[in-house]
């Protein structure tokens, strides 16, 4: 019979098998006794957890209390169960609850022996070796002052280990990916908060805004109107009968700018006048672009549509290449 003890042994050491061969199985209703990580589904933190058998009991130890058929204090029900190298054992329903969640989670003795210290040094908040700094804090920092803070932290947390270049063990790799996580969670409270602050400020300006904006906008509409109905059809009309007027006077052989002028604008208090404005129309698409193909404006929106196509997994003509790129997210 194997030792209660032997499949965690083998698995912290990095191990699927035991010394004989035998793959190590996972069974939800086989507690193999050990040290192991339970992430809490009401808080979201990692507790460590340790199991052992006592007495033909499976003792369950959940960061510093006992699960133990009720030695924590409150009632508990005790069922059957069976454990690695023992038979007939009884296991607290809650540490039976637990096992399933945390038994692909193996920590070694120090690495449990280092958080129960530490949590127990920081009010149960429990710090492992690849929390960053600053995660153990369940409060959220509220105002500027305190997420400068909190910021800052962080920040000089990250540079000393991007100083250090990429990672070399998958502890390291493990720590930096919590820090870049607590960063986002850190950026997505920030935006919260600059949101709840301006919100007010926000309000209140679009109240003005909805206080003004029909007067000004029927303002505005009737200005338009008066322009595009009433004065440019007149404007034309006088710039027409000006060039009618001059091309007569040259036909006379008279000189054409002796000819009486039309006002060029109508209004006595702000001259309007009329404003000429110019576009193309492209008639031949394929001669228009490759006369534009250098441009640097061309050049971007035909790598818009490049990158459209690379990314749905349409392949390239001849005058392109799908390039792959990798980096964490």
């Amino acid at each position: 019979m194997r030792h209660e003890y032997e499949a965690w042994e083998r698995r912290v050491a990095g191990y699927e098998h035991y010394d004989d061969g035998e793959v190590i199985q996972f069974h939800p209703n086989e507690i193999q006794s050990g040290r192991y990580r339970y992430t809490s589904r009401a808080t979201g933190q990692d507790v460590p957890v340790a199991f052992w058998v006592q007495d033909n009991k499976v003792v369950c130890r959940y960061g510093t209390a006992l699960l133990n058929g009720g030695t924590d204090g409150r009632p508990a029900l005790m069922i059957p169960a069976t454990a690695l190298g023992h038979a007939g054992v009884v296991v607290d329903v809650r540490a039976l609850e637990i096992w399933p969640y945390c038994l692909k989670r193996p920590i070694s003795n120090e690495v449990y022996c280092s958080v129960i210290q530490r949590g127990r040094q920081e009010g149960n908040q429990w710090l492992w070796p690849d929390t960053p700094r600053g995660a153990g804090d369940n409060k959220p920092p509220e105002g500027l002052e305190a997420y400068h803070e909190t910021v800052f932290e962080l920040a000089r947390d990250a540079k000393r280990i991007v100083e250090a270049g990429a990672a070399k063990t998958q502890e390291a790799a493990d720590y930096a990916a919590n820090l870049a996580t607590l960063l986002s969670d850190t950026v997505k409270r920030g935006e919260e908060l600059r949101k709840a602050e301006k919100k007010p400020h926000k309000d209140a300006a679009e109240a003005v805004d909805l206080k003004w904006a029909p007067d000004i906008a029927a303002a505005t509409e009737n200005k338009i109107m008066l322009k595009e109905i009433v004065i440019t059809p007149f404007e034309i009309l006088k710039r027409a009968d000006q060039k009618k007027r001059e091309a007569e006077a040259m036909q006379k052989g008279q000189d054409p700018t002796t000819v009486a002028r039309h006002r060029t604008t109508s209004g006595t208090r702000k001259p309007v006048a009329l404003k000429t404005t110019k576009a193309a129309e492209i008639v031949d698409w394929d001669a228009a672009v490759h006369y534009f193909r250098g441009h640097e404006a061309v050049r971007a929106a035909a790598q818009v549509l490049a990158n459209a196509m690379a990314r749905a997994g349409v392949g390239l003509p001849a005058w392109g290449k799908v390039v792959e790129t990798q980096k964490a997210v």
